[in-house]
């Protein structure tokens, strides 16, 4: 029941039922759902309280080891958090959660090849979560890896997993690489990575990215 009412929304009365539940069978599962829930309205102390006791109880529980990495990064104790979330790797390999937000943390920290490897490890693990795709994207592009970064896109939209953060940075990328290569003369790299561009810009969008690339295109025919 607590968990039909934290996923309908209704946090306050998930934290009754589940509080409800540990005074009947204190077991770690649902003190770190009471956690959840907890954290979820801003309680942090509380939570953090609530997943270090489930980790007394279960010390390899993954979701609560897990939380506990979310309630340290939600306190802005980024150390903390990362040895929590990995330690929820250690449990559960394949925790794609734990992924995604160990690279955020390392993205944080200007590590972003290792924050990279997170995020490819998430998007292997779960392709059709938006936030995996969307900061595995927006990494490449920011690194400058802008072919990965288009099949990338590209992989995701055939799932039809709709990627916008990562769309509109890796539009800017593109663009940017298309100025510097024009500036270096090579006008036909410019014209591809233009034509990139625009492919991923919304139509009604496209009009000034058109007009520069035709630019580019009258440079090459001289």
């Amino acid at each position: 029941m607590g968990l039909a009412l934290a996923e309908a929304g209704r946090l306050a009365a998930a934290e009754q039922a589940f509080s409800r539940s540990l005074a009947l069978d204190p077991v770690a599962e649902t003190r770190t759902n009471l956690a959840n829930v907890l954290l979820r309205q801003g309680e942090v102390e509380a939570a953090l309280l609530h997943f270090a006791q489930a980790l007394v109880d279960d010390p390899d529980l993954a979701e609560a080891q897990y939380g506990l990495g979310m309630a340290h990064y939600a306190k802005g104790e980024a150390v903390q958090a990362l040895r929590a979330l990995e330690d929820a790797l250690k449990s559960r390999p394949n925790f794609a959660k734990a992924h995604i937000n160990i690279g955020v943390i390392l993205a944080e920290q200007h590590r972003p090849q290792e924050a990279l490897h997170h995020f490819r490890r998430a998007v292997d693990l779960d392709p059709d979560d938006a936030r995996a795709g969307n900061n595995f994207v927006a990494g490449l592009a920011r690194a400058g890896r802008i072919d990965e970064a288009v099949q990338a896109f590209e992989r995701a939209a055939a799932r039809q997993v709709a990627l916008p953060l990562a769309r509109k940075i890796l539009v800017m990328a593109l663009l940017q690489v298309a100025q510097v290569q024009a500036g270096e003369g090579a006008l036909s790299v410019a014209s591809l990575r233009q034509r990139q561009a625009i492919e991923l810009t919304p139509p009604q969008l496209r009009k000034p990215l058109v007009e520069q690339l035709k630019i580019y295109e009258a440079g090459l025919r001289k």
